[in-house]
């Protein structure tokens, strides 16, 4: 086996000097030895307040179903309701809708039992209204989902 050793060849100049004197040195064999010192903030370590991080549970957002949601046009002042049904995927879960105007607001979900949570709001402007929907912050399959919504004809009639 070999052994492995390690010098310390320093340059400095408040040090005990030693220099090799044998009668055939050369300059490459003449070193200095210093003293290792240590820096004054060598055992410092910056100490923060414990910082404490929750990780949730990955959540397999595929098993998610949404029933009863929009998949065609929906008239101006029309009241949206879906459901989300879990599929035995555990966690909470979070839903935004953003306006055509960009507002965001957080919806209100109401439970209906442990496997099944209700969505109900109001669309009351024309456009494309963005639906986000999060699993224990990890986005739901084909999240952001659209919603399309257009004019009643009396209103278009008018203007």
């Amino acid at each position: 086996m070999f052994k492995v050793s390690q010098e310390l060849r320093l340059d400095t100049s408040g040090s005990t000097t030693r220099k090799n004197t044998t009668p055939n040195a050369n300059s490459e064999h003449d070193y200095t030895f210093g003293k290792y010192q240590k820096t004054p903030d060598a055992d410092v370590y910056p100490v923060n307040d414990h910082s404490i991080f929750i990780a949730p549970e990955l959540t397999d957002t595929s098993k998610i179903q949404l029933l009863h949601f929009p998949n065609s046009v929906v008239h101006k002042n029309t009241n949206i309701n879906f459901i989300i049904r879990r599929n035995g995927a555990k966690g909470n879960f979070e839903v935004k809708v953003e306006s055509p105007s960009g507002v965001l607001s957080t919806m209100v979900l109401k439970v209906l039992d442990p496997e099944r949570i209700e969505i109900d709001f109001n669309v009351n402007e024309v456009g494309l209204y963005k639906v986000f929907m999060k699993c224990n912050s990890v986005p739901v399959h084909k999240s952001p989902l659209i919603i399309v919504v257009i004019c009643n004809e009396a209103e278009s009639m008018k203007t």
